[in-house]
This record gives structure tokens, sequence and C-alpha cells, in this order.
């Protein structure tokens, strides 16, 4: 699906609205923001400066996966809502058992292995809970 032409035509709808984008290797939206040479610099790949998105947004969140990002992002908007308590109920066990339904029920894969395996972007999962472990640490401090 065409979606960068929601960020594209955002403002023709609604004027006042404010783009987040987040990404991991450059193919994600908000991408776009981020010069050449900063990616060519950030991202260690021989494909850095053929990055393909350039649609940009105007906050660009940036972590090793996206998913992780977006997770920090959820935190923020949680902590900032004083709502921290929602983000318990995804701990290890329920991020497993999503992950292992969009592979059983959704023939989701890995965007990395391309295999039908509950790993995101070629981490194991233990490896993938890791920052989101730390974020939950932190909240419960």
């Amino acid at each position: 699906a065409p979606l960068h032409q929601l960020f594209d035509r955002v403002h023709e709808f609604f004027p006042a609205a404010i783009t987040i984008g987040i990404g991991d290797g450059g193919n994600e939206i908000g991408m776009g923001s981020i010069t050449w040479t900063e990616l060519e610099r950030r991202i260690a790949s021989e494909f850095s400066g053929l990055i393909p998105c350039r649609i940009a947004t105007h906050w660009t969140i940036i972590a090793g996966t996206s998913n992780w990002g977006a997770s920090a992002l959820a935190a923020a908007v949680a902590l900032l809502h004083e709502q921290t308590d929602i983000l318990f109920d995804w701990q290890r066990d329920a991020q497993l058992k999503v992950l292992e339904f969009m592979v059983r029920e959704a023939d989701a894969v890995d965007g990395i292995t391309k295999q039908r395996e509950p790993t995101v972007d070629g981490l194991p999962f233990l490896t993938y809970m890791q920052p989101w472990e730390g974020i939950l640490s932190i909240l419960s401090r």
C-alpha cells in the first residue's frame, strides 16, 4: 500500500499535524529527514547510500530495530500521561505469544532472515526483548 502518501499529503487535511517516523535501516518513513551524509555515517552498511525512503517527518526516531523505537515512544507517551502501568501487560510472555501468533496465523516472517520464526530483525527473542525489559525496569523503580 502506498502509505507514504499519507505523510506527503497530511498537511492538506491537517495543517497543524506533527509527524513521527521510526526507523532502523533507512527504508522507513521519516528517514528523509536525515541527510545522505549522515545516513552513510551512522548506518554501517555498504547499502547506506542506497536508502530508498526519502519521506521526511518532523521527528525521526532511529533505533536498532523499529520495534525498539516504537516501544520507547510508547513508554514515553505512557510516562507523560502517568499511565506506565499499562506497559507492564507487555512483558516477555505476552510479547512472545503475540509474535508466535503472528508467525503461526498471519504468516509473519523475520525481516532479516525471511524465516517464519518468532524473531525480530534476525535477533533471537530474548535478545530482542532486552531493551524493552530495560525500559520496564527503569519505570518500575
